[in-house]
């Protein structure tokens, strides 16, 4: 398997804290792009991911798997131990809640505010400075 990541993105940290918790590292060989290079924007990493995002799962087979949790789960039954995703529906609903908290308000804000604030980002796309930091407030 191969993990398309970046070192200067939020996202792929999630599967990488995943896999050292796991203790698979490796089983995984990582890629960094650099998303300053625009590494991302090829059209060899189109090719992966059409979306231009990391991170992204090869799998043995070239399939692909996009999305932090959709890999996590992947390889959550893969190496089912230690069991990350909760071994009751208490423990799993709750997993899922602050996961998707995390996810909605404080890493997506963030990453947003990131993304649209910081002018030297302004080269990877148009930049909404104001929404920017209305994205950065709400994370606070």
């Amino acid at each position: 398997m191969i993990l398309y990541s970046s070192k200067l993105a939020p996202s792929p940290l999630k599967v990488l804290i995943f896999l050292k918790e796991k203790d698979i590292l490796d089983q995984v060989k990582i890629i960094d792009l650099d998303l300053g290079k625009l590494e991302h924007k090829t059209p060899e990493y189109k090719a992966i991911a059409p979306n231009s995002r990391v991170p992204a799962l090869k799998l043995n087979d070239d399939t692909i798997i996009l999305e932090t949790t959709a890999i996590c789960r992947y390889l959550e039954s893969l190496y089912p131990e230690p069991n990350l995703f909760g071994e009751n529906p208490m423990e799993i609903a709750s997993i899922e809640m602050w996961c998707s908290r995390v996810t909605s308000g404080l890493a997506g804000p963030l990453t947003h505010g990131f993304r649209h604030a910081h002018p030297p980002r302004g080269r990877m796309g148009n930049q909404k400075p104001e929404y920017g930091l209305a994205q950065s407030e709400l994370a606070v």
